[in-house]
């Protein structure tokens, strides 16, 4: 039986239970960037993510060099402001380790 097979047998044992908002954590992964997705979906996740944090919900971003540019709109949504200082410190790494091995 294949992967696939296998994890929608057991997704099709699982019984819904209702959670609050507050318990709901949504992950968002890149699909592949192009022209759009900066202009459509992205801020559209930014949006229902912004609704969900509002309700004590959580949006995790898995790919973090994709906030580079937005980091300020992000550290302004932090939760504290040590949350925002560590994102800052993630991006200079980021922009210290790119140049290191001159990329851009």
């Amino acid at each position: 039986m294949g992967v696939l097979a296998e994890i929608s047998e057991e997704v099709g044992q699982l019984k819904r239970e209702p959670i609050p908002v507050s318990e709901i954590v949504v992950g968002l992964q890149c699909g592949g960037s192009d022209g759009m997705s900066g202009i459509t979906a992205n801020p559209a996740l930014g949006a229902a993510v912004d609704i969900l944090a509002g309700v004590g919900g959580i949006g995790i971003l898995s790919e973090t060099t994709e906030i580079y540019g937005a980091e300020h709109l992000l550290a302004y949504r932090a939760a504290t402001p040590e949350v925002a200082k560590k994102l800052d410190g993630y991006v200079k790494w980021w922009e210290d380790h790119v140049a290191k091995h001159g990329a851009s």
